[in-house]
């Protein structure tokens, strides 16, 4: 029975950061078009309205099937495993600000630094913790 609901939320966890990731790979393509001058920043605001519903989603969905899968696995936790989960929180608070940078986007004010700043974290946040997801799982 354990290895059935491990299975379960390690498919909705897979699926979350899908979701998630992809929608962050999506927003930053259109973000550096836009740096490049070939899309508008309405077309950016307007498909960050969209992408940022699925990150949150995706987010949510991978602190949810997260916990579960560590509370399968037990204690204590490896400290590859609490880099994540700060890797995971930091991605939390990067995302609150970048809401807020979207509402200046909307404004039509550009805070580039600080949109590069929370753009380097995302990046960071996501590709640590999905590197760290698998070696854990495959190497580790």
């Amino acid at each position: 029975m354990t290895s059935t609901i491990f299975y379960i939320f390690l498919f909705i966890h897979l699926v979350s950061l899908i979701v998630g990731f992809g929608a962050v790979v999506v927003i930053d393509t259109v973000g550096l078009l836009w740096l490049r001058k070939k899309v508008k920043l309405a077309f950016v605001t307007q498909v960050a309205g969209i992408t940022q519903r699925l990150i949150w989603i995706g987010w949510f969905g991978l602190v949810i099937s997260g916990t579960v899968l560590l509370g399968l696995k037990g204690w204590p936790l490896s400290d590859l495993t609490k880099l994540k989960l700060f890797l995971v929180a930091m991605l939390g608070a990067n995302g609150i600000f970048l809401h807020f940078i979207k509402k200046e986007f909307e404004l039509g004010r550009v805070p580039l630094g600080r949109m590069t700043l929370a753009t380097i974290i995302s990046q960071i946040g996501w590709w640590g913790a999905m590197i760290i997801g698998f070696l854990n799982t495959n190497v580790l």
